[in-house]
């Protein structure tokens, strides 16, 4: 039985509900998922006063839920302590002491068993990390640089860990021409996809939860997610190298350029449109060496 169920099966003793009650009720289910991943990720726990605890490091966001989450839940066992010869306080007693009951497979993983101590974080929060990303490389598609960093740094705050995040930082700091801001971000993403290459499935699959793997068998879901994020860190690395050849193209290091394109090709960079038209290979692109090294990889039509 989940904890949403849980919570309805306590009020299925009172009598029909006023709107005002209604209200109520949807608020508590449509947070309802959120309070669950908080509790399996475990950063909260259900305590015997029937409140929802935080046991981890909340953000702004997460540390609202909880506090909205018990706020309505003092509110549903006032309703019900009308409706019975209980007080509100024995409500709470009994709900807290059914959720304590539910066995969570929740264990905080010791930062020491994943490479480089990387903590992998609860998904609680992907529908705003998706609309931070999402509205981050729209300003990018418009060169607003700046407003597409601000949201990309929220990306960073929501998942430290997140693949691609630094990537598309560097990216912006590039268009601003922060080359030293550029070159750090680029290290990060580079950092950050040698520690996930090293961990086993098991440690990649927490990792992976943005990755859709589409219906699988049971208990497969988690081995295909990692299977998608292992497939997803040679290409990004490619695109991080290639990156790193417009950011030393742009400031004329052509030696540099030159080393990590040929890296980005060997790794499996295979975007021909923009290694013909980016304008931050300009510096290179008309050179001998720079259409020997593309066609070695990848030939490409002459026109």
């Amino acid at each position: 039985m989940t904890f949403r169920l849980l919570l309805f099966v306590l009020l299925s003793v009172t009598l029909l509900l006023a709107d005002d009650e209604t209200v109520l009720k949807q608020r508590v289910e449509t947070r309802a998922t959120t309070v669950d991943a908080l509790r399996t990720g475990c950063l909260a726990r259900e305590d015997a006063d029937g409140q929802l605890r935080a046991i981890g490091s909340l953000d702004a966001h997460q540390n609202q839920t909880v506090q909205e989450e018990n706020r309505d839940r003092q509110a549903i066992f006032e309703i019900i302590a009308k409706r019975t010869r209980l007080s509100p306080d024995d409500v709470a007693k009994k709900f807290g002491e059914r959720a304590q009951k539910q066995k969570l497979n929740c264990t905080v993983p010791s930062l020491a068993a994943y490479p480089c101590e990387l903590k992998p974080m609860p998904a609680a929060d992907v529908a705003r990390l998706l609309q931070y990303l999402k509205q981050g490389m729209n300003y990018a598609s418009q060169k607003r640089a700046d407003l597409a960093l601000a949201e990309f740094d929220q990306v960073v705050k929501i998942d430290p860990n997140f693949l691609g995040a630094e990537m598309n930082i560097g990216s912006a700091y590039l268009v601003q021409k922060k080359y030293s801001d550029a070159e750090m971000a680029f290290v990060k993403e580079l950092k950050l996809i040698g520690c996930l290459k090293q961990m086993n499935d098991d440690q990649l699959s927490k990792f992976a939860y943005m990755d859709e793997a589409g219906p699988q068998p049971l208990g497969q879901k988690e081995k295909a997610q990692s299977g998608i994020l292992r497939n997803h860190l040679s290409r990004a690395e490619a695109d991080v190298h290639y990156n790193f050849a417009c950011l030393h193209a742009k400031q004329n290091q052509n030696e540099g350029a030159f080393a990590e394109l040929q890296k980005a090709l060997a790794d499996g960079f295979i975007d021909k449109k923009s290694l013909l038209t980016d304008p931050d290979l300009r510096s290179i692109r008309s050179t001998e060496k720079f259409r020997t090294l593309v066609e070695q990889y990848s030939p490409v039509e002459k026109k």
